[in-house]
């Protein structure tokens, strides 16, 4: 019966939301697409998450509303990457190096040939 009482009493507690708290924002997937043509990353793969941390050392810290980055890196003589970060955000937003590289690695680990994806504050392709 105890059991019962407490599991109600959870259930009761997580529908009302009231104890659940965050300490970090959330990042949730507007859109997501990955190309269907163009080269594969194939063995450049590691290569290409090189380059995005080079990407991300190097861009800009903040970025007013609507305003983007990007750059072009050679990943062989025959390959390269474009990388491009955007702010869709309706505010003046800061993107760290942790932000900027894990949105970058999402289209080379998700996508066999690059991608687009559009997070609350930021786009990256």
């Amino acid at each position: 019966m105890q059991f019962t009482t407490i599991l109600v009493a959870l259930t009761a507690t997580l529908a009302s939301g009231a104890a659940i708290e965050r300490s970090e924002p959330t990042h949730q997937l507007a859109k997501r697409g990955c190309y269907s043509g163009g080269e594969g990353w194939a063995e450049q793969k590691e290569n290409a998450l090189a380059k995005a941390r080079d990407f991300c050392t190097v861009k800009p810290a903040d970025f007013n509303e609507g305003q983007g980055f990007g750059r072009c890196y050679n990943l062989s003589n025959t390959k390269r990457v474009n990388f491009n970060i955007g702010n869709i955000s309706s505010s003046r937003r800061n993107l760290g190096y942790d932000e900027c590289f894990d949105g970058l690695q999402k289209e080379i680990n998700g996508c066999g040939n690059g991608g687009s994806s559009s997070y609350t504050n930021w786009q990256y392709t």
